[in-house]
């Protein structure tokens, strides 16, 4: 997604009485990943899609500890870095 010169610029702390319509049309225009994305002041890719992993709790170490081992890191809001540790986990299991 590119920004135009029309759309608010992320990230935001509060809405106020002169700027909320505006903010609101903008979350209309964009799905809720991209939302998170831009509140985290990143820009989102142009392109990029999401895939959900579904875990029972007897998965997730099983899950969380290569992801770790390969750059992930834990912490309260869940894991950062996942897309790139996947991509390592991917790729050294194919080239075995």
């Amino acid at each position: 997604m590119e920004s135009n010169s029309s759309e608010p610029s992320a990230p935001y702390q509060h809405s106020t009485t002169s700027d909320w319509n505006e903010l609101l049309e903008f979350a209309r225009r964009h799905s809720v990943g991209v939302l998170k994305i831009m509140m985290k002041g990143r820009r989102p890719l142009s392109g990029a899609q999401c895939g959900v992993p579904y875990l029972e709790p007897r998965q997730c170490d099983s899950f969380v500890d290569p992801i770790s081992n390969n750059g992930g890191k834990a912490n309260a809001a869940g894991q950062q870095n996942t897309e790139r540790a996947v991509l390592s986990v991917i790729q050294r299991a194919t080239a075995a």
